[in-house]
């Protein structure tokens, strides 16, 4: 029997019959036989002869047999086998769903974590000012967690099994400080507390998906997000400035009333 190997984009075949006198013809036939691949019938070399999509299609099943140049009779079984195409990064990720709308109540609330250790003491953390001998103190922040206003997702068409191709992470480039986006979940929560619809009503913020784990050299894709701060009664009623100050004139006779 004759053994497949892979050499870069090369696939060798050799019958052990073979013992390269010219009398041995290889054949290919299967997937792609043909138009995406062909093969060197004195040698049993293998070529792709065009380009190849992972995407369009993953991997081919190819069948190869040696047989005898002039009796054209095969000399040994028939031997199938698979080349599967390895994934490049060559797809950005896309949001399908995008751009999209959402909504979040103004003067949401925003919650800090701080950094706590063993006994439940909050950690404080000393920061040196250049080389001055003073420290100021300052809290460790670990997360602010805002309200939730929308989750978004890419899809990347690479394949999530080799590399990080298709290893997503999120991040916003325009929307900051107002709005924050967990890398991993894509997440959209607000960052600052008191935000308020009569300041400001509308927020346009951008948000990327990179792939590669957002290393760089990744590809990524971006879409908008439209956000309304929603009213809550957060307003008194007012009088107007202009007060209208109204007079009422009346007499009384005294000698009437002590009669």
């Amino acid at each position: 029997m004759f053994g497949p190997w892979l050499v870069l984009e090369i696939l060798s075949l050799h019958s052990d019959l073979d013992k390269g006198e010219g009398t041995v013809k290889y054949t290919l036939s299967g997937d792609g036989a043909g138009t995406v691949f062909t093969i060197d019938e004195t040698t049993g070399d293998i070529h792709a002869i065009r380009s190849l999509d992972r995407e369009e299609k993953p991997f081919y099943t190819l069948r190869a047999q040696a047989v005898d140049i002039e009796t054209r009779k095969p000399l040994e079984p028939e031997s199938e086998f698979i080349i599967k195409v390895q994934d490049i990064n060559d797809n950005e990720p896309k949001f399908l769903d995008g751009p999209y709308v959402a909504t979040v109540p103004e003067m949401s609330p925003v919650e800090e974590e701080y950094d706590v250790d063993k006994r439940g003491e909050i950690v404080i953390n000393f920061v040196l000012a250049e080389e001055k001998v003073q420290a100021t103190t300052a809290l460790l922040k670990l997360a602010v967690t805002g309200a939730y206003v929308l989750q978004v997702k890419a899809t990347d068409a690479d394949d999530p099994t080799y590399g990080n191709s298709a290893r997503v992470v999120y991040s916003i480039l325009q929307g900051q400080p107002y709005f924050s986006i967990d890398p991993k979940t894509g997440v959209i929560r607000t960052a600052l507390p008191n935000m308020d619809r009569e300041v400001k009503e509308q927020y346009q913020v951008l948000i990327q998906a990179k792939d590669m784990g957002g290393q760089l050299g990744g590809l990524a894709g971006t879409t908008i997000v439209n956000i309304t701060l929603t009213d809550v009664n957060d307003n008194p009623p007012r009088f107007p400035k202009n007060t209208v100050h109204e007079y009422i004139t009346f007499s009384v006779n005294i000698s009437q009333r002590y009669e």
